[in-house]
């Protein structure tokens, strides 16, 4: 796919972007934003193309070396975040000038990937444990963050039915104010959403790693996507819904989003996936994982030929010695 593609390719359009924020300084520019996105788009396109020409060859590599495994990597991976981030809050604020203070760091990134790249890669049960890390914290992380959306929503759907009811003088129940309740709640949402969207990601690349392939029909999984999925349309719906009070929405989103939480953790505990039989630290060694090239009838096949050589042998030395 796009073979062609190097860091060169995004490392210029990000260097474009950089400039055009730059700009704003000293110049108005005529269809500056217009450019901007398009240099933008670009620079994402061809950055997540080389992301996923690495990773295509280093999955067929699985048997040998791990799936994102090095500093290189790594880097471009982080980068790659920074330059979603980015995206994101120029979509929200564009008038605003972010990129002068993150696309720096979005080029030093790909500077050090640049300089790393031929550091050798860390071992395969290396890069399962680092990823399986990754992938436990955001699902925990996430959780905490649901767990508190819940309570926040919770909070606001309390205090909003004590004003309609202009009890809130005569209550002994303090609560913060709507604004700061509903500002913290849309914060859970998106946070626990890309908490899971870390997770699910992060998962994908551990099962690569660690079997070389990803159980989609295994029933931890299917769920963790199901809520994924709805944690991604609850988030769209937050931002593009403008029907209604929007703390109200949102707290009820929440609310759902917790009752969709214990579910997802009802069914993941209820497999094997959940209880730990396909975690880095019960896998087999990387010497231990299947190699590519062999299969099962050929080790097999290997096996008994060994077993008749050994007959052979004592056969044999049974028949010399006296």
């Amino acid at each position: 796919m796009l073979s062609g593609v190097t860091l060169t390719c995004f490392s210029l359009s990000y260097f474009v972007v950089l400039l055009l924020e730059l700009s704003r300084l000293v110049w108005r520019v005529p269809l500056r934003m217009v450019v901007l996105w398009i240099m933008l788009a670009l620079g994402l396109f061809t950055h997540a193309v080389y992301l996923w020409n690495i990773g295509f060859k280093q999955l067929q590599e699985i048997g040998t070396s791990g799936l994102l495994s090095s500093w290189h990597d790594w880097s471009l991976i982080a980068a790659f975040g920074l330059a979603l981030t980015y995206t994101a809050l120029l979509w929200k604020r564009p008038e605003t000038s972010v990129g002068m203070f993150i696309l720096p760091l979005i080029m030093m990134l790909i500077g050090l990937s640049w300089i790393v790249e031929s550091a050798t890669p860390f071992s395969r049960q290396t890069t399962v444990n680092i990823w399986g890390l990754v992938h436990g914290s955001s699902l925990l992380i996430g959780t905490m963050v649901v767990s508190l959306g819940f309570s926040v929503g919770l909070m606001y759907l309390v205090h909003a039915h004590q004003l309609k009811q202009k009890r809130r003088r005569s209550s002994r129940l303090r609560l913060p104010s709507l604004e700061y309740l509903q500002s913290l709640n849309r914060s859970c949402l998106y946070v626990s959403t890309l908490l899971l969207a870390i997770g699910v990601l992060s998962g994908i690349i551990l099962n690569l790693n660690l079997r070389g392939k990803v159980g989609w029909t295994e029933s931890g999984v299917l769920v963790s996507l199901l809520l994924f999925a709805w944690l991604v349309g609850a988030t769209w719906l937050d931002r593009y819904y403008g029907t209604g009070a929007p703390g109200r929405r949102v707290a009820y989103l929440t609310v759902i989003n917790f009752c969709f939480l214990i579910s997802a953790l009802l069914a993941v505990v209820a497999t094997p996936h959940g209880r730990g039989a396909s975690t880095p630290t019960d896998s087999p060694s990387p010497e231990m994982l299947p190699v590519p090239g062999i299969t099962s009838s050929n080790a097999e096949e290997a096996a008994n030929s060994a077993d008749q050589e050994a007959g052979q042998q004592k056969a044999t030395s049974g028949e010399v010695s006296p």
